[in-house]
């Protein structure tokens, strides 16, 4: 919304031209391709990673926000309105400042959300609980533990694709406390950081094992549940700063 106004700085006459075909492309056509491309990136932002996301309230956010974009990108009532003839032409200057307006208020509403003390905890809670339980309550200690045994003695990390929709079903859980045990009991940041931690920790130790020397990188890696071995590299790289060829010859030494 704020690139349209300048528009009629940076082109000058042609801004004002009596070229219909020019008006419509500078007035109309730049104008939409703009939000719409805004919009489209916005939205892409805020559903990119929901699924794994274990903070209730982030989650919610998420939903929030795209909610309020599909809305509040009003494209659909500015642009589609117009060329449909169903907003008259005068209200179509009074509507787009509208929701200029709005978009500021939230924006302002943002960036005074980011000056909360807590907000680091908010945007990336760290795993600072090294795996310690929180609250000592009883049931919430057999569920994280029936959670620990479904990973370390089930292994259903070594599924592909493995969701935390899944996961839930499996444990007969529902999904948002199962997220919580995991955030606020496990200590890890979100759900692909959980199958991280136990995928790579298998491949270390399959790295390790002299016995085990001869089989494949990818192989290790797709057993762990990975699936490809792209992701599986990056995430090796993260934790470890070296490849696994390079994990593999130092353990081997």
């Amino acid at each position: 919304l704020f690139l349209e106004e300048p528009l009629g700085w940076i082109l000058g006459e042609v801004w004002t031209s009596n070229d219909t075909s020019i008006k419509v492309l500078v007035n109309e056509m730049i104008p939409a391709c703009l939000q719409l491309t805004m919009s489209s990136i916005a939205m892409y932002w805020a559903a990119k990673g929901r699924h794994v996301d274990l903070v209730e309230q982030r989650r919610t956010t998420r939903t929030v926000m795209m909610l309020v974009l599909v809305g509040i990108v009003s494209l659909v009532v500015e642009r589609v309105g117009f060329f449909s003839g169903q907003t008259p032409f005068f209200l179509m200057y009074p509507i787009h400042m509208s929701i200029l307006v709005v978009q500021v208020l939230i924006l302002f509403l943002i960036v005074l959300g980011f000056m909360r003390k807590d907000i680091v905890g908010y945007l990336d809670p760290t795993k600072s609980t090294s795996g310690i339980l929180l609250d000592r309550d009883d049931t919430q200690h057999i569920e994280v533990e029936r959670i620990r045994h479904a990973l370390e003695s089930e292994k259903v990390y070594r599924q592909m694709g493995l969701s935390v929709h899944q996961l839930a079903e499996h444990l007969a859980l529902p999904q948002y406390r199962l997220r919580n045990l995991i955030h606020n009991h496990m200590g890890f940041r979100n759900f692909n950081t959980l199958l991280h931690h136990y995928r790579l920790a298998e491949v270390c130790e399959a790295l390790a094992d002299v016995g085990q020397n001869t089989t494949p990188v990818l192989t290790l890696a797709l057993s762990a549940g990975y699936q490809s071995i792209a992701p599986f590299n990056r995430a090796f790289r993260q934790q470890h700063g070296i490849t696994p060829t390079q994990y593999r010859q130092g353990k081997q030494q």
